[in-house]
């Protein structure tokens, strides 16, 4: 690329011999050192300075903060065996021992706690409209103060408003103030995801997701999903992202769900619909971690086919209809990771008016749902970890359709049908009462970087009325559950037991889950 002073720094380890080559992780691995050795001959013979970094015990994937912190040394260490030859390379170069380099950020957003007089904005890599956008939205006409909070709305806002891969608030030293520097990387182009995954329930299942960015005066985005499966989604969305602070949505979703509904652990029946849902969401907007949305919602849902058992416990009746809500969620979520978290805290709250008519359902109140999930993360030591969670959901009114009922049991809340709230012990989907409500306590232990022993118990108190919630039995579960976190995904199984099914159930599962 023409530079005159090459240093390289080589960070594969040595080739693996066969007794290494015992999965498919270890050989792709070696596929992808021997693809990457084919031109270090040819490299080494035009670098001025080598360096060879010790990297064994880690891969490509090793980015836990004990392998980046260990990396990091190990790097050090290396250059500095490599001392003279630096030092003999910067003097070849002709720099002077009392040299200085002078320092061109001398203060980040990350560190500025107070706020700092504005003398001057730059915008960088962006064109006049998109400077225009940041200008009004952050009121940046004309020059004034700055702080960490707004350095990092700023970015915040270009990388998910604007679209840019990545973003940066620079300050530099300007009399008696600072010049704040606003630079845009390059414009995101067209997002593709896939995810794939297996479970003893469902078998394989197949996710993949498009988002489309429009470079418009005013920017917008499109969104795709399409999962195969047992049960079949098709998602579409459209966000505008105006200067404004909301962030205006509409979508529609149809669900093809193929779902089985025990009752105290015995197969009720399985039954098969068409769910067809449009969303109109004119109030969305994030602060931070915190995100609120206010919109209506229109649902139809044709019943295709049920199988009744000859036991069933169950009177179903089942009407196609349509279904108008007005709803309003509030999501909040801090921790550091979105599988195994070991701090931090996610919490989610909705509130919806469900009516067949905008007004009622069936001729009566339509029908109020409160739900509501709060979980924690509290670290001990540096392997193990304790989340508290709380959860529920509640259903007021004389009509509660089937399709709107409480249901739990399962590992996530909304897996198989949008109101699912998960219990330990419990591996079905299970109908209960019109008021739910239920406590949990999980351990999190990991061993070495990428095994997990998670252990969960559960308490929940369910009924038809409110003021009798505690007066019925406890539903009391437990399991335990093994993981080790690979890279497509995490691989485990899960044992438990509830005294409301009085069934032990094993569920093995491999990917993320969607």
């Amino acid at each position: 690329m023409g530079a005159d002073i090459i240093i390289g720094v080589t960070v594969q380890g040595a080739p693996k011999v066969a007794e290494d080559l015992g999965g498919t992780m270890s050989i792709i691995s070696q596929i992808v050192d021997v693809n990457c050795k084919n031109k270090v001959e040819d490299n080494l013979a035009i670098t001025d300075l080598h360096m060879q970094v010790n990297t064994k015990g880690y891969g490509s994937a090793s980015f836990s903060a004990a392998a980046i912190d260990t990396l990091i040394r190990r790097g050090e260490e290396e250059a500095m065996r490599h001392w003279d030859e630096i030092i003999a390379l910067k003097k070849r170069i002709g720099i002077d021992d009392s040299f200085q380099p002078t320092i061109l950020q001398p203060l980040r957003p990350q560190v500025m706690t107070e706020k700092q007089c504005v003398t001057s904005y730059t915008f960088e890599n962006m064109n006049p409209q998109t400077e225009m956008f940041l200008r009004q939205k952050f009121h940046l006409q004309k020059a004034d103060s700055i702080d960490a909070k707004l350095a990092q709305e700023i970015t915040t806002c270009m990388r998910t408003d604007l679209f840019y891969q990545t973003a940066e608030c620079r300050f530099v030293p300007d009399g008696k103030g600072i010049r704040v520097i606003i630079s845009a990387g390059d414009r995101k182009t067209v997002q593709l995801h896939a995810g794939m995954r297996y479970d003893t329930e469902e078998h394989a299942s197949l996710q993949v997701s498009a988002e489309f960015p429009f470079k418009t005066k005013t920017p917008m985005n499109a969104d795709i999903t399409l999962r195969l499966g047992k049960r079949i989604m098709v998602h579409g969305g459209w966000t505008i992202h105006p200067r404004s602070f909301t962030r205006p949505t509409v979508s529609y979703t149809f669900r093809r769900n193929d779902v089985d509904a025990y009752i105290n652990g015995d197969h009720d029946y399985s039954i098969l619909y068409h769910q067809h849902q449009a969303e109109l969401l004119p109030f969305n907007f994030d602060v931070r971690h915190f995100n609120l949305q206010i919109g209506l919602r229109w649902d139809y849902v044709k019943y295709r086919d049920i199988l009744v058992s000859e036991d069933t416990k169950s009177t179903l009746t089942l009407n196609n209809n349509h279904y108008f809500s007005y709803r309003a969620r509030a999501n909040y979520n801090s921790e550091d990771n979105w599988i195994f978290p070991t701090r931090g805290t996610r919490f989610k709250a909705e509130y919806a008016y469900i009516t067949d008519n905008f007004l009622r359902l069936d001729g009566q109140t339509g029908l109020n749902e409160v739900s509501a999930n709060w979980r924690m993360s509290f670290t001990f030591g540096k392997r193990f970890t304790l989340q508290p969670m709380v959860y529920g959901r509640l259903l007021f009114g004389d009509v509660v359709r089937h399709i709107f009922g409480n249901i739990i049991g399962g590992n996530w809340f909304g897996h198989y049908v949008e109101q699912q709230m998960p219990f330990a012990g419990i591996g079905n989907m299970e109908y209960v009462g019109k008021q739910f409500i239920a406590v949990q306590l999980q351990g999190q232990q990991r061993i070495g970087s990428n095994h997990y022993i998670l252990l969960r118990f559960a308490a929940g108190q369910q009924s038809d009325k409110l003021k009798e919630i505690f007066d019925n039995r406890t539903i009391l579960g437990g399991q335990i559950a093994y993981y080790y976190n690979t890279i497509f995904g995490p691989l485990g199984a899960t044992f438990g037991y509830s005294n409301h099914t009085k069934k032990p159930y094993f569920f093995l599962d491999l990917g993320y889950e969607f």
